[in-house]
């Protein structure tokens, strides 16, 4: 075989393995790859105490400083997204904290609920939750105690623990316990 013949068969082998790589990755849905990604998805651990079973959710959290109308003028809250990926329909755990007029960020520090006994209107300045964990009997929980603590937080991540108690509106409660790493909701990061 001359020298030429050979390197026509290696660039043939090249560009075949090459087709057949391109092929593969086209065939690839995006959407399977980016929750993988540490790069565009949080993710959390929450252990769960709900009438004495003991119950573990892990998935990808994403952030948001939005504005939300209060009274007369806009007000910002940091919001934080737990998407529940065993279940549909955008159900998963959601939490607000309202942001003082001069903050353009959330802080590295802790943010507590207050009582319900104070009345709803003081409750706006407060950490507000809710958990929606599709089961036989799906309810909605609300926070009524705990805080979150924020250790870090920049434009691309926030970590964080949480120790909350949330209650539905039959009186069961719901502990959930657990660290976040969250990153910006796809949305955010497009700009």
């Amino acid at each position: 075989m001359s020298y030429r013949n050979k390197w026509i068969l290696r660039i043939t082998g090249v560009a075949i393995v090459a087709l057949l790589l391109l092929g593969s990755i086209s065939h690839i849905a995006p959407g399977n790859l980016l929750p993988e990604s540490p790069m565009v998805t949080g993710k959390y651990r929450i252990a769960s105490v709900q009438d004495g079973e003991l119950q573990y959710f892990e998935g990808p959290v994403y952030f948001e400083l939005a504005q939300q109308q209060s009274g007369r003028k806009p007000a910002s809250v940091f919001k934080l997204h737990f998407i529940n990926p065993d279940a549909g329909n955008g159900s998963g755990f959601g939490f607000m904290i309202p942001l003082p007029e001069d903050l353009a960020g959330i802080r590295a520090e802790q943010y507590t609920v207050e009582s319900q006994e104070k009345g709803l209107i003081s409750r706006l300045g407060t950490v507000f939750g809710y958990a929606d964990v599709v089961q036989e009997e799906s309810s909605l929980y609300f926070t009524e105690s705990g805080s979150i603590s924020i250790t870090n937080a920049t434009q691309e991540e926030v970590t964080g623990d949480m120790n909350m108690v949330l209650m539905d509106e039959n009186g069961h409660t719901m502990r959930i316990k657990g660290s976040f790493n969250a990153r910006p909701l796809y949305t955010q990061q497009l700009n």
